[in-house]
This record gives structure tokens, C-alpha cells and sequence, in this order.
């Protein structure tokens, strides 16, 4: 719901002065990269990264638990020689759902179901193959890794 700006002043002032709304605060530590984003200290937080940056990420509980199931949870766990191969494949798959995308576009008014599902497809692949290239282009600046 919108609400314009002096509208939204007389209801916070309205809400605030109920018995019923109860107030709760609390205090939250923010951690060592949040501080030094907070200050401005670049070269700390850039060192923060950067150390953070070979901790693995957690394991998951339960394989429901992984949304993105398109990728690999790591770029560099594709073998440079199975990207070529897989950027061609996801490039044809991107070809074949334009094409359908196209011919579902035609029969609707592009408001449906089946419009917003390739339309997302289509994203995701697009960002699949944007990570392929650049573990491709990695690859190829580092072939010893």
C-alpha cells in the first residue's frame, strides 16, 4: 500500500499513540566488514574480503536447501575443458526458448504463467552463461590452475 509522505507522518504519529503497539529494541553487533564498510575503511574491508574468500560456504542441511540448481555451488568447480562444451549447449537451450518465447508471445497478451516462466529461463541462462565465460576467460589468463 502507498501512502504519501504527510499521510504517512499523521499515521505513525496515530500508530505511536495507541496503548496497544508495543515497542521492542534491541542491539545488534554488526561484524568486523559491516564496521568497516560503516566507517569507510576500504583497505580493511578489502583485507576482510579477501581473507573471507577461501572459507568454503556451509554445508547444507538437506538438499532442499539449495536453490540454484542450474550451477555448480563454485565456479572453479567446472573443468576448463567442460565449459566450451556447456556454453554451447546452454547457448542452443537459449535459442530454443526465445523461439518459444516468441510463439507464446504471439497467442497472449504476455501477462500469463508461461510468458513469466520463460522470460525467467531465459535470465537464468543468460547468467549461467555469463559465469561460464568468465571461468572460461579465468581459465584461459590461468591455464596452470
Amino acid at each position: 500500500m502507498y501512502v504519501g509522505a504527510s499521510k504517512a507522518a499523521r499515521l505513525t504519529e496515530r500508530m505511536e499513540a495507541r496503548d496497544e503497539i508495543l515497542k521492542f529494541q534491541t542491539h545488534v553487533e554488526m561484524i568486523p566488514q559491516e564496521k568497516a564498510a560503516v566507517e569507510g575503511d576500504i583497505e580493511t574491508l578489502s583485507e576482510l574480503i579477501h581473507a573471507d574468500a577461501d572459507i568454503p560456504p556451509p554445508e547444507l542441511p538437506h538438499e532442499d536447501f539449495q536453490f540454484n540448481t542450474q550451477l555448480p555451488c563454485h565456479p572453479n568447480a567446472l573443468l576448463p575443458d567442460e565449459t566450451p562444451t556447456e556454453l554451447v549447449a546452454l547457448g542452443r537451450e537459449l535459442a530454443e526458448l526465445n523461439r518459444a518465447l516468441v510463439e507464446v508471445s504471439k497467442r497472449t497478451d504476455g501477462r500469463n504463467a508461461s510468458v513469466r516462466s520463460l522470460k525467467k529461463r531465459v535470465s537464468e541462462i543468460t547468467k549461467q552463461m555469463a559465469t561460464l565465460d568468465q571461468v572460461t576467460g579465468l581459465a584461459k589468463v590461468h591455464p596452470d590452475q
